[in-house]
């Protein structure tokens, strides 16, 4: 049946509190109908919402849901938006100064000094009693940066000072027993220029002969200036000590790393194409670092293991000191001995049972 206008005026203001009044065409005055939602309306309340200009005999028309949102938003019509732009304004009315390139190049190096001046979160296991700091080879700063070439699996390791020749004397005897249980092994030398470089080894060393070994681990390293005796201040220190040239394996060939013997033989670590040759080649190839037996004294070429450069920049070069270090997952002294000395223990039973085995078949 058709409802009739009282109807929908008595529908409409109980919605609007009674307060609901019609205009010249008929209408409602909808700025008074409160917002609700669609599913809230009653059957009747659905029937006296006719969108403006709807004839009388089309008012029993179920209105859309587009019809009835526009009857809620007339609700707002009335509302003041003339201070929108004004707050639109004041919003980005600031505009933050750019700094210049001179600030902005003074910020980066503040940013990069306190990002490598904090201290480290691992510890540095060393004994340098009787070696002053002005001997030391391998700093925090450089530890740091070489952190982020090592092998993920100890790159947050500690580092662990087992060498250094002002302590335990020059003799590579007394280096190789030192390190002989640690697989892991990073080489430090300075020069008596200052300059400063060395090696990271992820394979045990060994006496091997003329035979090179090693592994895909390894790197050629060294400090981009020569280490000065003083610095203007310890932040110029700390950035011009953690800038690193690294070389990696390059997969050329499988010279890595070798140790012919004890008496008398250098220590060598990269190679040319000739495996048997340590000396530049006609190539122009040879031993990336090769330290002779004594310590004092080693010599550097152009390498096509690493594809590295002469670490220095005389071939030949005099040693002022050399630092062996190794990577341990533990916190002190006492207990990196102990889990080198169970390594030691289990390396020694492997061999034992390896010749055994051999002797049986």
């Amino acid at each position: 049946s058709e409802i009739t206008q009282a109807e929908k005026k008595l529908a409409c203001s109980g919605m609007s509190g009674g307060s609901s009044k019609e205009t010249s065409e008929g209408n409602l005055n909808q700025t008074e109908i409160p917002l609700v939602y669609s599913d809230s309306f009653t059957e009747q309340q659905l029937h006296a919402f006719p969108p403006s200009g709807v004839r009388e005999s089309q008012s029993n028309r179920r209105p859309s849901i587009t019809e009835m949102f526009q009857c809620s938003i007339n609700t707002v019509a009335s509302w003041d938006f003339d201070d929108i732009d004004d707050v639109k304004q004041s919003t980005f009315e600031y505009e933050e100064e750019k700094p210049s390139k001179e600030q902005k190049e003074k910020e980066d190096v503040q940013i990069h000094t306190e990002s490598h001046s904090q201290e480290p979160n691992y510890e540095i296991l060393a004994a340098f009693e009787g070696c002053s700091v002005s001997t030391r080879v391998l700093s925090p700063a450089m530890m740091s940066a070489l952190r982020s070439h090592l092998p993920f699996a100890v790159s947050q390791n500690n580092y662990w000072l087992k060498y250094t020749m002002i302590r335990d004397g020059s003799s590579l005897r007394c280096l190789f027993t030192h390190i002989e249980a640690n697989p892991r092994i990073i080489i430090a030398i300075e020069t008596m220029k200052g300059e400063v470089f060395g090696s990271y080894t992820g394979t045990q060393w060994t006496v091997s002969g003329l035979e090179y070994y090693g592994s895909g681990e390894a790197f050629l390293w060294k400090l981009k200036t020569p280490k000065m005796p003083t610095y203007k201040t310890i932040e110029d220190q700390v950035v011009l000590e953690s800038e690193l040239e690294v070389f990696p394996w390059t997969g050329k060939n499988r010279n890595v790393q070798c140790l012919p013997n004890l008496h008398g033989s250098p220590i060598i670590i990269g190679g040319g194409e000739d495996v048997m040759s340590f000396s530049a080649t006609t190539s122009g190839y040879g031993a990336g670092l090769m330290i002779d037996q004594d310590l004092s004294r080693g010599t550097t070429d152009p390498c096509l293991t690493f594809q590295s450069p002469a670490l220095c920049d005389d071939k030949e070069f005099e040693i002022k000191n050399i630092e062996v270090w190794t990577l341990t997952p533990v916190t002190t002294i006492e207990q990196a001995e102990s889990l080198e000395q169970s390594l030691k223990i289990a390396k020694d039973n492997s061999r034992l049972f390896r010749q055994q085995r051999r002797t049986s078949i």
